[in-house]
């Protein structure tokens, strides 16, 4: 029987097509693993530590005391997690507070916030901080906080205790509603009834958008630092010329 071109080539494309459908395609590349947290956060530890040893462990003995830290008290004692006088490893693995100035804003924002920007209305955080006192005593205690607060705390933090630093003032280790909500009202310096991550301190000018004249610009505050080369205490106003200063702020410390 004869063929022509034409049924030829029309079966040999069909057989193709037969073939291309029966054969399996390729898989899609495996996704590359995702970064484990807590490794992450302990390699960052280790670096911090391997930081500090470097820079003031001056006899070698693996640990830092506090004639050999240069930055003052109060960065030694936040670091000093277990209190015994001297910095050692483990005392970077325990959980710390954050400065209550940074901290509480940061953290009641992530727990309680409405999911706006940077910018929460009060009084529904006053309510929402206030409602973990579960036993209905008056006061929340850590044994209440911890187990809502563990889905919003970085690594590392210690959130009740950075919240007990500025808002616990009768010092019971608890926080009362009045604590909670004299805390949160004070930081409102516009009083505008929200928590703003960066509010204005309270008798500063308002903040103005586009060019300012030299005269009419505020100078950042001065501060002092030590530099990395030789630790040498260093202030900003020292620093203030006729060129423009650069500040890149990053710390283990």
């Amino acid at each position: 029987m004869a063929i022509d071109r034409g049924t030829r080539f029309g079966s040999a494309l069909a057989v193709a097509l037969l073939i291309g459908c029966a054969t399996p395609s390729s898989p899609p590349p495996p996704e590359p693993p995702r970064p484990d947290p807590l490794a992450e956060h302990r390699r960052h530890l280790a670096e911090a530590w391997s930081f500090l040893v470097q820079r003031y462990d001056a006899d070698g003995d693996g640990a830092i005391a506090r004639g050999e830290y240069a930055r003052g008290d109060e960065p030694f004692t936040r670091l000093d997690r277990d209190g015994d006088g001297s910095l050692r490893f483990a005392d970077l693995e325990q959980p710390g507070p954050l400065p209550p100035d940074f901290g509480i804003p940061l953290l009641v924002v992530r727990l309680a916030g409405d999911g706006r920007e940077g910018v929460t209305p009060i009084a529904p955080l006053i309510d929402a901080l206030a409602a973990l006192d579960r036993d209905g005593d008056g006061r929340v205690a850590r044994a209440e906080f911890e187990p809502v607060a563990a889905r919003g705390v970085p690594l590392g933090v210690d959130a009740f205790a950075t919240l007990l630093a500025g808002m616990d003032d009768d010092r019971d280790r608890l926080l009362s509603r009045p604590e909670i909500a004299r805390w949160l009202q004070g930081r409102d310096a516009e009083g505008d009834g929200l928590l703003e991550l960066r509010e204005r301190p309270r008798g500063a000018p308002p903040l103005r958008l586009g060019w300012s004249e030299p005269h009419e610009r505020e100078l950042a505050p001065d501060f002092a630092a030590l530099r990395l080369d030789d630790l040498a205490p260093v202030r900003l106003s020292e620093l203030r010329r006729d060129k423009p200063i650069a500040l890149l702020f990053g710390s283990f410390t």
